[in-house]
C-alpha cells in the first residue's frame, strides 16, 4: 500500500472505509469507501497536489457548501469535503450504472438515448444557473447514467477551484476544467466567462454522443484546443443523416464561437429541445420553431443562396426585354414584385375594348443563356478596356450589391402581408486595404503564483513584439500601456475599446506538469471572432520553455500573413431610414 493511500485512509478512518480504487477518472484518483454510521457506499474524489496548490482552502470549502445545497433529481449530490496535510478531497453518493465516457467505448448512441440525455442535463444545469452556480467541465465523464436517466457528477467542484485561485490558474499554469470541452473564452482565461460556457460543453456533448467523436479531435491535445478556437464543425444531419434538421441546429448552436450567438440561457435551451421533442425522446412531427438566433441563421443562409437566382433572373429579363417589343423594365427591383397595371386616362372619343391575349411567356434556349454570358463577358471586357482592371472590380461589387438589395426586397416582400411597410436594408462600410500601419496588441498571459510561468510568458510576448517591430506595416502599442489597461481589466471587449488595436494577439499557457502548452490566438478585430481568428500553439517542457519561443513566433507571423491575406465578410443590417410600402 502507497504512502498516498495510507494517508487517505487514516484522514478517512473515522467516517469512512475505503474498498477500493476506481479507474479512468481523469486526472483525479476516485475510491469507493462505506459510510460507517449509515452503512451506505459513497464515493471520494481526491484532487491532485498539482491542481490543488496555491487553492485557498476556506474560499475551496465555502464555494463547496454551496455547491452542496443543490437538490435535483439529475444532479449527484456533494456530500462533505474535507483536507488532510496537501489531500484535498469531496464525498458523493455511489451510484450503479456507467459514465457515458463508457458507454462512448460502445459506439454513437441513438438519437432517442441522446436527447433523453440532454433532457436531463440540461435540466440541471437551469436549475443550478438559476442558483448562481456553473459547472465549468461538462463532459461525457462526469454524466453518469441511472436506468434511463443522466445525472450530472462533480456539480460546483470546478467552480470551487476556480474562485479558490488567483483568476481562476493553479500555480501549475493550469486552467480549470478539461480543455478538450472548454469553449472558445473559457480556453482564452477570459474572466467575464460565465453560465454560457456550459451551454457549448453540452454541444459538444450532444456531439460527441451522436457521432461518437468530438467535432475538435486532432492529432494533439495543442490542436484540439486550436480547433476549439477556430473550427466550424459539421453540421450534424450532414454526417448522421438519422439526426433531424431541428436537432442539428439546436446543438450547433450551442456550439457557436460567440457566446452571444449561443442559447440564452438553460432554460432557452430546454425551450428549443422541448418544441422538437418530447423527454422520452422521440422527435415531435411536424417540428416547431427552434430558437431566434437558429431561425436568423437560416434567413441568412436563405438570402445567400438566392442572389446568384436573383442575379441571373435580372439578366434574363434584361436580355429577354431586348429581343421583345414591348417598352423596357424602369428598374431592376421592379422585377421582383407583381404590381396591378394603371388605367389609362379615358381618350376624348373612346373607342370599343377588345379583349387582347396575354403575352406568351418568354421561353429560354440553351443558346439565349450562352448569349447572356457572352454580353456580360464582353460588358465586363469593355469596362476593364475603358477604366482598367481596379475599375472593374468595383463594377462587380456594385452588381452584387444589386444582386443583393433585391434579393432582400424580394425575400421581405413575399413573407410581408399587402400595405405592409417594407424596412430599408443597408451594406455595412465595406471592408478597405490599410494604407498605413496595423495598430497591434500583443498581451502578456495571465499571472500566476509559478514565476517561472510569468518569465515565460514576458519573453513570449517581447519575441512577438520585437517581430512585429521588425515589419514597416505594423506598429506595436508599447507594453507599459497594455500592461496598464490589464491590470484594470482582461475582458477582450475592453481591452479592444481602451488600446483600439487593429490586431490582438494573445498568448494563453495551458496545461499542468512538465509538458505544456502555449496557445497564441491572434485576432483581426475588423472581422470578429468567427472569421478573424487564428491560433498558433507549440509544446514546451517546464525545465527549458525558452526552447519553444522562435518556432512559436514563425508560427504565430505566419498565422498573421494568413488571416490578413483572408477576404472580408460584409453582413447586413437594417437602416432607419423613411420605409416604403409593399404593393405585393
Amino acid at each position: 500500500m502507497s504512502n498516498f493511500e495510507d494517508q487517505l485512509r487514516a484522514a478517512l478512518a473515522p467516517a469512512y472505509d475505503i474498498e477500493r480504487e476506481l479507474t479512468g477518472a481523469g486526472m483525479s484518483r476516485v475510491f469507493v469507501a462505506t459510510d460507517k454510521v449509515l452503512g451506505r457506499k459513497v464515493v471520494v474524489k481526491v484532487l491532485p497536489p498539482e491542481l490543488t496548490a496555491g487553492v485557498n482552502r476556506e474560499r475551496f470549502r465555502r464555494e463547496i457548501q454551496v455547491a452542496a445545497q443543490l437538490q435535483h433529481p439529475h444532479i449527484v449530490t456533494l456530500l462533505s469535503a474535507g483536507e488532510d496535510g496537501e489531500l484535498l478531497y469531496y464525498t458523493m453518493p455511489y451510484i450503479e450504472g456507467e459514465s457515458l465516457r463508457n458507454a462512448l467505448e460502445k459506439g454513437p448512441l441513438a438519437v432517442r438515448d441522446v436527447v433523453r440525455i440532454l433532457h436531463d442535463v440540461v435540466d440541471a444545469l437551469a436549475y443550478a444557473h438559476a442558483r448562481g452556480v456553473i459547472h465549468r467541465d461538462i463532459k461525457p465523464g462526469n454524466i453518469l447514467r441511472q436506468g434511463s436517466h443522466a445525472l450530472v457528477t462533480d456539480f460546483g467542484v470546478a467552480k470551487a477551484l476556480n474562485a479558490a485561485t488567483i483568476s481562476g490558474i493553479t500555480s501549475a499554469g493550469m486552467a480549470i476544467g478539461t480543455p478538450s470541452y472548454m469553449a472558445p473564452e473559457q480556453l482564452a482565461g477570459d474572466p467575464a466567462a460565465d453560465h454560457r460556457i456550459d451551454i457549448y460543453a453540452v454541444g459538444l456533448l450532444a456531439y460527441e454522443l451522436l457521432t461518437g467523436d468530438s467535432p475538435f479531435t486532432g492529432p494533439s491535445p495543442a490542436a484540439t484546443m486550436a480547433a476549439q478556437l477556430t473550427r466550424i464543425p459539421e453540421p450534424l444531419y450532414q454526417c448522421c443523416p438519422d439526426v433531424p434538421q431541428p436537432l442539428s441546429a439546436i446543438i450547433m448552436q450551442c456550439l457557436a464561437k460567440e457566446p452571444s450567438q449561443r442559447p440564452p440561457t438553460a432554460e432557452a435551451l430546454m425551450a428549443a429541445l422541448d418544441s422538437i421533442t418530447t423527454s422520452s425522446g422521440d422527435i415531435k412531427t411536424p417540428a416547431t420553431q427552434v430558437l431566434p438566433s437558429v431561425a436568423k441563421r437560416r434567413r441568412r443562409l436563405t438570402i445567400a443562396a438566392g442572389l446568384a437566382t436573383v442575379a441571373l433572373g435580372s439578366a434574363v429579363v434584361v436580355f429577354a426585354s431586348q429581343r421583345s417589343e414591348s417598352p423596357p423594365l424602369a428598374s431592376v427591383a421592379d422585377t421582383t414584385s407583381t404590381t396591378r397595371p394603371t388605367q389609362p386616362a379615358a381618350p376624348a372619343n373612346p373607342v370599343p375594348k377588345v379583349a387582347a391575349n396575354p403575352p406568351a411567356p418568354i421561353a429560354l434556349t440553351a443558346a439565349d443563356s450562352l448569349a447572356i454570358a457572352q454580353a456580360v463577358q464582353k460588358r465586363l471586357a469593355k469596362e476593364e478596356e475603358l477604366h482598367g482592371p481596379e475599375h472593374l472590380t468595383m463594377f462587380k461589387d456594385s452588381i452584387a450589391k444589386i444582386a443583393r438589395k433585391v434579393a432582400i426586397d424580394s425575400i421581405v416582400r413575399a413573407n410581408l402581408p399587402r400595405g405592409a411597410a417594407m424596412p430599408v436594408w443597408t451594406d455595412f462600410a465595406p471592408f478597405t486595404e490599410f494604407t498605413g500601419k496595423r495598430r497591434v496588441v500583443v498581451t502578456e498571459p495571465k499571472v500566476s503564483k509559478n514565476q517561472n510561468l510569468n518569465a515565460f510568458g514576458s519573453a513570449i510576448a517581447d519575441s512577438l513584439r520585437r517581430a512585429l517591430m521588425k515589419r514597416k506595416n505594423f506598429s506595436v502599442v508599447d507594453p507599459d500601456s497594455v500592461n496598464a489597461v490589464l491590470s484594470v481589466t482582461r475582458v477582450r471587449n475592453e481591452i479592444e475599446k481602451a488600446l483600439k488595436p487593429d490586431l490582438l494577439i494573445a498568448p494563453t499557457l495551458v496545461g499542468y506538469g512538465d509538458s505544456m502548452t502555449v496557445l497564441v490566438t491572434i485576432r483581426d478585430i475588423r472581422q470578429g471572432l468567427a472569421n478573424g481568428a487564428r491560433v498558433a500553439s507549440a509544446k514546451f517542457a517546464s525545465s527549458n520553455p525558452e526552447a519553444s519561443i522562435p518556432g512559436l513566433v514563425q508560427g504565430v507571423m505566419s498565422q498573421i500573413e494568413n488571416l490578413l491575406r483572408s477576404p472580408t465578410i460584409v453582413r447586413m443590417r437594417p437602416q432607419a431610414l423613411p420605409p416604403g410600402v409593399n404593393r405585393r
